[in-house]
């Protein structure tokens, strides 16, 4: 699997989402007698709430961590949470680090992929919130960065 670029999968959804689900609920929504204008800008609504949050979560990470491709025999795992964007990151860990990656919709917005080398990640301690829901936290240059749990048994193996 080619880390940082869309699945077929992921390609189909957004392909349904943008051909299908946009052009019907214009139509309805016009169909209410809602303006065309008001209709419009309902459906342009989730771009403008997740584009801020792109740049406020994910756009620190990705300006300060230059992406490098996993290695050959790096762990991937899809459907992961990291930085507050939940189930739509791609992980990867290897000798080197954590390597990152958004959904292909959100990389279209800005949230490129970065990679954290291992040495500049501290891990702190894990309680009892971070057992039951499977996480870790660690700081990263000063900055709170909460991990699935296999990201630090990775750390540990490397």
């Amino acid at each position: 699997m080619d880390f940082d670029t869309a699945g077929s999968v992921e390609m189909s959804v957004t392909a349904l989402v943008l051909a299908l689900e946009g052009p019907l609920l214009f139509f309805i929504i016009t169909r209410q007698g809602t303006s065309p204008l008001l209709a419009a800008g309902i459906l342009l609504l989730p771009v403008v709430i997740v584009l801020p949050l792109i740049w406020m979560l994910w756009r620190p990470w990705s300006v300060r961590w230059e992406f490098r491709s996993p290695g050959e025999h790096a762990e991937i795992r899809t459907v992961q949470s990291l930085s507050g964007f939940n189930n739509c990151v791609r992980l990867a860990a290897d000798d080197y680090g954590l390597h990152a990656t958004l959904n292909r919709p959100f990389r279209w917005l800005g949230g490129e992929p970065f990679s954290i080398p291992w040495s500049e990640i501290d891990w702190m301690d894990q309680g009892s919130f971070g057992r039951f829901s499977q996480t870790r936290k660690a700081s990263v240059s000063g900055k709170s960065l909460v991990v699935p749990s296999w990201v630090y048994e990775a750390a540990e193996r490397y």
